[in-house]
């Protein structure tokens, strides 16, 4: 039989799931990024914001040529959605230690939907790997969970890319 704690923790426990996809023209960029939050990583800066990214606003100008800029930059609509028992709040999205966006909370059964532009210039020796990590709460603040997933994006040719390990894929719930 559970004790009284485990039983709440099986209703309040909450569960992230993740999934992304590559972009690789600018008319899927165009077409996804509204009422997303856009988060832009270069290097020794992420920003976050839900506006359309001077990025999109240079390329609609013809001052940034499309070609040039998916050799420059790697685009992920990323999605984060809660199929636990209940709410996750306070969840703390960081990648490499460092907060991506502000702290935010799903319900059950919603999703989030995110553009990622990961600039060229943060890859070391072609490659940067993004830790991601995802530390929330239930719904009663019972516990505190932690969920870990690693993205590897590389340079390959002229072109940046993402691929994912069998064992970097996000991780289940852990208490913490």
């Amino acid at each position: 039989k559970l004790s009284q704690d485990e039983q709440n923790v099986l209703q309040t426990k909450p569960y992230l799931q993740t999934r992304y996809t590559s972009l690789f023209s600018y008319q899927e960029l165009y077409d996804n990024v509204s009422n997303r939050m856009v988060i832009f990583m270069s290097d020794g800066l992420i920003k976050s914001a839900y506006e359309k990214s001077w990025i999109l606003n240079s390329i609609e100008k013809n001052e940034i040529d499309d070609t040039v800029f998916f050799q420059h930059y790697h685009i992920l609509k990323y999605a984060i959605r809660n199929v636990g028992a209940n709410s996750a709040t306070n969840i703390r999205w960081t990648s490499n230690d460092t907060q991506l966006i502000p702290e935010f909370a799903l319900s059950k059964d919603e999703t989030k939907e995110f553009i990622i532009i990961i600039d060229a210039d943060v890859l070391k020796n072609d490659i940067k790997e993004l830790n991601f990590k995802f530390i929330y709460d239930d719904v009663l603040s019972i516990a505190t969970y932690s969920q870990k997933e690693n993205i590897t994006i590389s340079k390959l040719s002229n072109e940046l890319c993402s691929v994912q390990m069998d064992g970097d894929h996000l991780s289940t719930p852990q208490r913490i």
